[in-house]
């Protein structure tokens, strides 16, 4: 909803938009068409925010998108890039066994430690490094809490749970 708000609100004001794809429901229809369903606006819309410049993409897990789809999802990858080579464009995988030959730069997220969770939380929360210090032992002490504390995505979800609710949900 958050991402949702945020679209309109950057569509409307003339300002940079993110645009945010699940591959994972990449379909027969092409990647065009998972844009268009993803961002609630026909292609020839998207086209001219690229074309301003105004078109950051975020596409989302290659390696979940449909197995028997995966090479011809690279393929749209490619000719979108191709088209359009100062599109901003983070492509993300949970692993480096996706087959896409793309050419991009990669980055690998390592896990955090337990002083790089308490930095990490500490400038998220603004230097308060008391709450900080709550926060981590919280989630640490929760099933499965050290592995979504050591994953920084994970952790800033975390956080913005934590901003929104006013406290961590149990559990």
């Amino acid at each position: 909803q958050r991402l949702a708000l945020e679209w309109a609100e950057g569509y409307q004001t003339g300002a940079q938009v993110a645009l945010y794809v699940p591959l994972r429901f990449y379909s027969e229809q092409g990647l065009t068409a998972l844009l268009a369903r993803s961002g609630k606006q026909p292609w020839p819309v998207l086209e001219a925010l690229i074309h301003a410049k105004r078109l950051n993409l975020l596409l989302d897990a290659v390696n979940e998108c449909p197995r028997h789809l995966q090479e011809r999802c690279c393929q749209d990858i490619k000719a979108l890039l191709d088209a359009h080579p100062t599109l901003p464009v983070l492509l993300t995988a949970r692993n480096l066994s996706y087959r896409c030959e793309l050419r991009l730069p990669t980055f690998i997220v390592r896990p955090l430690d337990r002083e790089q969770q308490q930095r990490f939380l500490t400038a998220y929360l603004h230097g308060n490094v008391t709450r900080a210090t709550q926060m981590l032992d919280q989630i640490q002490n929760q099933p499965g809490g050290a592995l979504i504390a050591s994953n920084p995505l994970l952790l800033r979800i975390v956080v913005e749970v934590s901003r929104s609710e006013g406290e961590l949900p149990p559990g």
